[in-house]
């Protein structure tokens, strides 16, 4: 059983690990912390560098954590909230990876919600020098990842809210201005008109040679 969960914490924490140095340092062909904060920007996270650090951090710390077994379940919270925030923000509703869909980060979620539950077993840090975090702890830290995950939620609805208000009023100033401009055209336009038509009656008012 250690064995076991010895492999699967390597092969999850050490990709996960390496996914959040693709967001923070542009390592492994990533886009690096400016790159993911453009794109955090795009669905809504706000301030978006804020979040691309929190997200590169999440990963890349509880990735390692989660390899070593240490501090558990710290790293699946790490890792969790990252998940949850993915899920959420990016891929849902569709399933498979395919199309974009949940597929994978609902795996790494209940990898490492499974192994925050049993331990990471005797072949890990943890079992080794019993440095785990405490029940209390633990739910502490339950506790923070669901009010961050929150947080996330309404920075992105806000930023939409915001967003789609400002299109609003954009086009309600631009179809006042476009207004505007049309009854400034028509007003030319009476003003040639009258003129036009006070000119006939110019030349009938001259004397007949």
């Amino acid at each position: 059983m250690g064995l076991a969960l010895l492999i699967l914490r390597l092969a999850v924490g050490v990709l996960l690990a390496g996914h959040g140095a693709q967001k923070l340092l542009g390592w492994f062909g990533g886009s690096g912390i400016r790159g993911t904060a453009a794109w955090l920007d795009s669905l809504g996270l706000r301030p978006a560098l804020f979040w691309a650090v929190l997200a590169g951090l999440m990963e890349s710390a509880g990735g390692l954590l989660f390899a070593l077994g240490l501090f558990c379940p710290l790293g699946s919270l790490f890792i969790g909230a990252s998940m949850l925030t993915a899920i959420s923000k990016v891929h849902w509703p569709k399933l498979w990876a395919a199309d974009g869909g949940v597929e994978l980060p609902l795996k790494n979620l209940l990898v490492v919600l499974a192994v925050g539950l049993t331990g990471p077993g005797r072949l890990s840090l943890d079992g080794v020098f019993g440095t785990s975090l405490s029940p209390a702890a633990s739910m502490l830290g339950l506790a923070i990842v669901v009010l961050g995950w929150y947080l996330a939620l309404i920075s992105s609805t806000l930023a939409a809210a915001s967003t789609s208000a400002d299109k609003d009023n954009n086009g309600d100033d631009a179809q006042t201005a476009s207004i505007a401009a049309q009854a400034d055209v028509e007003k030319r336009q009476l003003e040639v008109e009258k003129a036009r038509a006070a000119v006939p009656i110019r030349r009938s008012n001259l004397p007949a040679d």
